[in-house]
């Protein structure tokens, strides 16, 4: 028969009289505690218990000096955990509501007997420990879910929202505290395709079928009404006993996958702490079973008053199938056990309204005067069942997360790896526990391990950063990493979170993208130092050519026929296209380069610019048999700007709308609206489809190709048109339709007159 071996508790005594304390570590050796230290005051309580930290406090309240023990105790509870017993030599109504405020584990009026104090001991450190291991529970499970930057979203199995993450508060765009208690169908709109489904009414209503839930991508409409593509997964939350109580759903956000496939979610927030247990019950019956005691705590958790207990059966406040279990605890004393400290799990207790409610409770038997009575100290647990089942489902979500999840120790050494983790690297849990997170490194020299990461996460602050790792098969992939510190009720680090992505895609895009740039910048490069080479290679010959044309057109022109003669104005009109088809060239080749200058001065529109050029077109137009109207109904048109910027420009403007008018007019009008200065130029010609309106601007094309074109021209003049206007900083539009011609208007910034 195995034995209970009870853990060695350490003890810190808090008594100002000397005879009390002393008998007390008498009486708490023999026991076998470990006593640390005994104090008399509350600073010197509070002093010790920093230091010893003891797992029990027993705290005298009337201490020596001006504080007293529920002020220390109350002081002490902010910077430790230890379970503190008030100890008082009386029940003073006002006394009792303030000790009640600091929670303590324990109330032992004075004098009481040794084993009273040893059961209250061993349950107040039961229930410390128990507590404890619980918010640590809670921490770990707080700060992974913190760190996924998955949304998750937890119902009942009623549907209604119980729990929800940080990133699904990002991802809908909605507060916690908007969302939890209602029914997710009323406050979570999933699409699918072109439908909305109500995604989770049709999984509670075929909970069983596991093959029913879906999976895969979905669209979440957000609060703001756009609609966001996310991976969706749901699960069950089982409970014990395998019931079903509800749903786990985890949504990532890939609108930016969508978009670009370069970016993956990473961002979570910590669950709330878990409601504190309330006082033990501590309830006494005779040795008929009888209740004798039925105090404040047990009047609370089985909701009905001393008065109606006293006098009952100890057996009628558990259900009929728990009373036989009781009954055999009960006979353990006959045999000769006095006492069942440890407590007592998976027990049940009936509230007065017949309600049933989990318990953890221990026995304890005393005489006094001859006669047996027997102590029953319970807690209910409910709390702590529900505190479980969040764990479950906290813990399901970190299991089911599409994030690759390490936890380290403080050394860096692996302690735990999520199946994510195991699928990506191909390495399971038991092979990489307790080796350093950096095993997995491709480029054991790359300063990601460096000062800069442990300074950042020593400190309590979250470190990001890539990693270039390598699988088990040897394979070489990327990933992100998030490193959070996980700390302890007391804000030390405990643990390492590392919560991580593959990027092995999105980084490859990126050398491809950078690849590509480079060449496009080459080739670019290129191209403008051959058209500045072969402009000037073809510009110099032909001036030579032009310039002896001239002369011998001087010598023979009037020597020979008129036909002859005739192909003297061929050769300039040819040539001097060939030339205004090299000058655009350079222009373009020097916007794109770089190294076209600019001289930025006022220039008056009217007088320095549109006067001369409309009277350098108005015989081409009137060999056209086209009409020129120059309307001016700006009386100050003065702009910031560059004086041959601005006129090619015009001159490019105004020659295409003789070149692709045929009969009708030319306007153009200079008028002022709305603090600028606007020139239009509208044209009767042929006018732009809407299918090409889009490439007007593009270099070297055209609304009309190959040989049998309408048309000359390299495609190059309106491409400048539009840099030049970027150039001097003012703005085009462009009005047009096929067949009726086209409107092109520029917009300037008019200069300040003071």
């Amino acid at each position: 028969m195995s034995t209970y071996t009870p853990e060695i508790i350490s003890i810190l005594i808090v008594e100002n009289n000397q005879l009390v304390a002393k008998d007390l570590t008498e009486n708490l050796t023999i026991m076998g505690y470990k006593l640390v230290g005994n104090a008399a005051s509350g600073l010197s309580a509070i002093e010790m218990a920093v230091n010893l930290n003891p797992n029990i406090i027993l705290m005298d309240i009337e201490l020596d000096g001006e504080m007293d023990g529920i002020e220390a105790a109350s002081l002490i509870s902010k910077k430790m955990d230890s379970a503190i017993i008030y100890l008082s030599a009386y029940a003073d109504e006002a006394i009792l509501r303030r000790a009640k405020l600091t929670t303590p584990y324990g109330y032992l009026l004075k004098p009481f007997e040794v084993r009273e104090l040893q059961t209250t001991i061993e349950m107040a450190h039961y229930k410390n420990r128990l507590e404890t291991k619980i918010k640590e529970s809670e921490r770990w499970l707080f700060t992974t879910l913190q760190s996924i930057a998955d949304a998750v979203i937890a119902t009942d199995n009623n549907g209604k929202i119980i729990f929800l993450n940080s990133a699904a508060e990002k991802l809908t765009l909605l507060k916690k505290e908007a969302l939890v208690g209602k029914k997710a169908d009323d406050a979570i709109f999933i699409k699918n395709g072109n439908s909305l489904t109500n995604v989770i009414s049709s999984l509670l209503s075929s909970i069983g079928d596991i093959n029913n839930y879906p999976h895969g991508e979905f669209a979440i409409i957000a609060a703001s009404g756009e609609e966001i593509p996310v991976l969706f997964d749901a699960s069950p939350i089982h409970e014990v006993g395998k019931n079903i109580s509800g749903l786990v759903i985890v949504m990532r956000d890939i609108l930016e996958k969508k978009k670009s496939e370069k970016k993956i979610l990473s961002n979570e927030r910590r669950l709330a702490a878990l409601v504190d247990s309330a006082m033990d019950a501590v309830v006494t019956a005779d040795h008929l079973q009888n209740i004798i005691i039925f105090n404040a705590a047990a009047e609370k958790i089985f909701r009905c008053t001393a008065d109606e207990a006293i006098g009952k059966k100890l057996n009628s406040f558990f259900p009929e199938r728990f009373k036989e279990i009781h009954d055999e605890h009960i006979k353990l004393f006959s045999g000769g056990d006095k006492n069942i400290s440890r407590p007592l799990t998976n027990l049940y207790a009936l509230r007065s309204n017949g309600d049933e409610f989990p318990i953890e409770a221990s026995i304890s038997q005393f005489a006094i005067d001859e006669e047996t009575y027997i102590t029953v100290i319970l807690r209910d647990i409910t709390e702590k069942k529900i505190a479980e089942q969040k764990i479950r489902m906290l813990s399901s979500a970190v299991e089911q997360s599409s994030a690759n999840i390490m936890i380290t120790d403080t050394e860096c050494k692996i302690v735990y790896v999520n199946p994510k983790f195991e699928k990506i690297t191909g390495y399971n849990l038991n092979d990489v526990v307790g080796h350093k997170l950096d095993f997995l490194e491709a480029d054991k020299d790359n300063p990601h391990y460096t000062t800069e990461l442990w300074d950042t996460i020593r400190s309590g602050q979250e470190w990001c950063g890539e990693f270039k790792n390598q699988r088990k098969d040897g394979i070489i992939y990327w990933e992100e990493a998030l490193i959070s510190p996980v700390k302890d009720s007391s804000g030390n680090i405990t643990n390492f979170l590392s919560v991580n992505e593959d990027i092995t895609k999105r980084k490859q895009q990126e050398e491809h993208l950078i690849r590509a740039k480079e060449n496009a910048e080459q080739a670019n490069k290129l191209k403008s130092e051959f058209i500045a080479q072969i402009s000037h290679e073809i510009r110099t010959p032909l001036n030579s050519i032009l310039s002896f044309t001239g002369l011998i057109r001087e010598e023979i022109e009037d020597k020979i026929p008129p036909e002859l003669a005739a192909s003297f104005k061929i050769i300039d009109t040819s040539a001097n296209r060939l030339i205004r088809t090299i000058e655009l060239l350079l222009n373009l080749s020097k916007i794109q380069s770089g190294n076209f200058e600019v001289k930025i001065e006022p220039i008056d529109l009217h007088a320095d610019i549109l006067d001369d050029i409309i009277l350098e077109f108005y015989s081409k137009a009137k060999v056209k048999g086209l009409e020129i109207v120059y309307v001016n109904e700006c009386p100050k048109p003065t702009i910031l700007a560059d004086r041959y910027t601005l006129g090619q420009i015009f001159y490019n403007l105004i020659e295409n709308a003789i070149k692709y008018t045929n009969r009708g007019s030319i306007k153009i009008e200079l008028i002022e609206k709305d603090d600028k200065v606007v020139v239009s130029i509208i044209d009767t010609g042929i006018g732009i489809t809407k299918e090409y309106l889009p490439s007007l601007f593009t270099p070297f094309s055209q609304e009309e190709f190959g040989y049998t074109r309408r048309y000359e021209g390299t495609g190059l003049g309106l491409a400048l048109v539009q840099k030049y206007v970027e150039i001097i900083n003012a703005q085009i539009t462009v009005e047009s339709e096929k067949g009726k011609g086209s409107k092109f208007t520029i917009f300037f910034n008019r200069l300040a007159t003071h």
